[in-house]
């Protein structure tokens, strides 16, 4: 991850909102350096080790900076979420997610929202 790549991924963002009249000039301003200290953060090393030592566990941690620190000001959550899921997506997954790993998209419902019908690992997000 580099402060060049995340520019560059902010003014492509901005680009498709102001096409679809969503940008009103606020979209990923910064302020600051703050981008930058949190892409170093994120690639911080103890007794020359990473403390963030996978793709994973850096994109988390820069999707989590981004929203506590709010860098822009506009576009913080939707700057992180597309940042983190491009980090994700160019990084090939080593090995499949266990059914019962919280990273598994169809355990972030809660059992509470789970269809009555639907089997064990399904489950309905949203309205009824």
């Amino acid at each position: 991850m580099t402060i060049d790549s995340a520019h560059a991924l902010i003014r492509d963002l901005r680009a498709a909102l102001l096409a679809e009249g969503q940008d009103f000039g606020l979209f990923g301003s910064e302020h600051g350096g703050q981008l930058a200290a949190i892409l170093g953060g994120i690639e911080q090393t103890f007794d020359g080790r990473p403390l963030y030592p996978s793709a994973q566990s850096r994109a988390a941690h820069l999707l989590y900076f981004v929203i506590k620190d709010h860098p822009f000001a506009d576009g913080n959550k939707r700057i992180a979420a597309t940042r983190t899921l491009r980090c994700l997506h160019r990084r090939p997954r080593r090995r499949p997610v266990p059914a019962s790993s919280p990273a598994r998209p169809s355990t972030w419902a809660s059992p509470s929202q789970r269809h009555p019908t639907a089997g064990a690992n399904v489950y309905r997000v949203g309205r009824s």
